[in-house]
């Protein structure tokens, strides 16, 4: 009786594994079906790093525009973040 039990551990295992590696690859299917047909603002943003602080967002503005001019870019809008640097020194 009990090698019963662990033959049908061992095929419940064996069954969610296999279970497991078929739900991963259909979420990741999803995934990019989502991605590639819905439209979010990640798809039109740019990520600069390492400004200067004296700049300014006209002055970045300029700079993307005419760095980007092949591709007609027109920046919509500029979000400047804060330098954090000191902060992530006095967590550490």
């Amino acid at each position: 009786m009990i090698d019963v039990v662990v033959y049908f551990n061992m095929a419940g295992i064996v069954y969610l594994l296999i279970h497991s590696i078929i739900l991963r690859r259909s979420l990741v299917a999803m995934n990019l079906y989502i991605d590639r047909n819905e439209v979010s603002p990640s798809d039109f943003a740019l990520l600069v790093r390492n400004i200067p602080l004296t700049t300014t967002k006209e002055d970045l503005i300029k700079q993307l525009e005419a760095r980007y001019n092949h591709v007609k870019l027109k920046v919509q809008y500029v979000n400047l973040c804060y330098n954090i640097d000191q902060m992530v020194k006095l967590n550490a």
